[in-house]
């Protein structure tokens, strides 16, 4: 295991941290991956609940965020349903995560270019910014 920084092995007082996941975000990672599981067929939000156990009214939200972010398509009709935009291959978890929590390196509001410290706290800033590099890094392979 490496640092959070990724700046070497991890010490038992340098381990990595562990990154907190919404249900929102957990349910449209497990939504893509049904839809990946057969990427020909059409799948409806019921099925995708029942698979996944996900709330059908909550997952249909989620279904409609992931369509603005152009990762998942809707069809309407009898043989209507959901399938994704393009091979689960070239989706990654942090399209799938923006697409449904919004921008993540945003802290109390503001985007780290706009976020300022002063005193003794602004070397935190730095630190905020390589965290956000590796964050995305990791989760857009």
């Amino acid at each position: 295991m490496t640092t959070a920084d990724g700046n070497g092995p991890a010490s038992p007082s340098r381990l990595a941290v562990p990154i907190r996941i919404s249900a929102r975000a957990d349910y449209a990672t497990r939504a893509c991956a049904e839809l990946a599981a057969d990427p020909a067929t059409r799948v409806s939000g019921d099925q995708i609940a029942a698979a996944q156990n996900i709330p059908l009214k909550f997952l249909l939200n989620i279904l409609t965020e992931l369509g603005r972010g152009n990762i998942v398509r809707s069809h309407r009709g009898n043989s209507g349903g959901y399938q994704l935009t393009r091979p689960a291959s070239q989706i990654t978890i942090a399209e799938i995560l923006h697409a449904v929590e919004g921008p993540a390196a945003r802290i109390r509001g503001f985007s780290r270019q706009e976020l300022r410290y002063a005193g003794a706290a602004e070397h935190y800033l730095a630190s905020w910014r390589r965290r956000a590099r590796a964050t995305r890094s990791r989760y857009s392979k």
